[in-house]
């Protein structure tokens, strides 16, 4: 904190407001001291500008420092405050903290340590908690993208734990199944995976998640609104967790069924063709054979022929 800090005392009592200087400068603390007599005058100047830490007097003519400090916060303004009070029992400070107070100095114990401690404990908190807040923000902004991404997308989305345990399905995924989040289960799985690839998917799930290896499998799903088992290709890679070390695997279904049937076609038309040319060679091979025959039974008539016609001519 080596810049100057912008501070706002709140008190009534002038002697008070001078014995709070006082004590920032004793402490050499470089800071700009901003001075309000009560709650509707702080209000105001905590409207026109923002400051680093408040020092508001609990006991304010009209309305106190609580109930100032608790329209401050309904109305967003987070800014650190440290309640002074002429009382300094427990149940006291147990309320003003409740109220949003960071920390709450009683008047007669006031000193420049006590002062410059307070209010610099009171500026690093609420720099943490900014700091918590906007992380909450990015992740909340995080979730609502990827949430928003997961239902634009046209594959049905998933995430599983290693157990096959749901933590989420999207929209895709409850119409095409029929079971949202809440009863999608381990067991599950069963029931909508075809029994004829269920040993399969099970097999290659165990093998991708114990080596930490995209998963990657064809297995049919069951359509819940007509019972039809369509074929489907599922994808998934894992994500371990940073804080705990937990994995989650974030899967797609995309259905394929329609370039099954047109696989199943193609080896279908491959089959047909081979069978034709099979045909035509057995055909080719008769109709080689059968001229062979021809050929051979009409060369043996003609040699014949051949044979008298030249004893003819020789006059034999």
């Amino acid at each position: 904190m080596s810049e100057a800090l912008s501070i706002l005392v709140v008190d009534d009592d002038a002697v008070d407001r001078m014995a709070v200087r006082r004590a920032l400068r004793d402490a050499s603390l470089r800071a700009e001291v901003i001075e309000a007599e009560d709650a509707d005058e702080a209000a105001r100047k905590l409207a026109a500008r923002a400051v680093d830490c408040v020092l508001l007097d609990l006991q304010l003519p009209g309305t106190d420092g609580a109930s100032l400090l608790r329209s401050l916060r309904a109305g967003g303004n987070t800014v650190p405050v440290v309640m002074l009070t002429g009382h300094g029992d427990e149940q006291t400070a147990v309320e003003i903290m409740k109220v949003g107070a960071s920390d709450y100095i009683p008047k007669s114990s006031l000193s420049s340590e006590r002062l410059v401690r307070s209010v610099r404990q009171a500026i690093r908190l609420h720099a943490v908690e900014a700091d918590a807040a906007r992380a909450r923000r990015q992740v909340e902004e995080a979730e609502r993208r990827y949430r928003f991404l997961a239902e634009s997308i046209p594959q049905m989305v998933w995430v599983a734990r290693p157990d096959l345990s749901v933590e989420y399905v999207n929209q895709r995924w409850r119409r095409y199944t029929g079971f949202d989040l809440d009863a999608m289960n381990a067991r599950t799985w069963g029931a909508i995976v075809h029994p004829d690839d269920l040993p399969t998917f099970l097999e290659s799930w165990a093998e991708a998640t114990s080596r930490g290896v995209t998963y990657e499998a064809q297995w049919r799903l069951r359509r819940s609104e007509d019972g039809a088992w369509r074929w489907h290709l599922h994808r998934a890679e894992a994500l371990v967790s940073t804080e705990d070390g937990s994995v989650r695997w974030f899967g797609t279904s995309t259905d394929i069924e329609d370039q099954k049937r047109a696989e199943r076609e193609l080896a279908r038309w491959a089959k047909d063709a081979e069978r034709q040319r099979e045909s035509s060679e057995e055909a080719n091979r008769s109709k080689d054979a059968f001229l062979a025959v021809l050929s051979h039974e009409l060369r043996t008539p003609l040699g014949s022929i051949l044979g008298w016609a030249g004893m003819m001519r020789r006059g034999e």
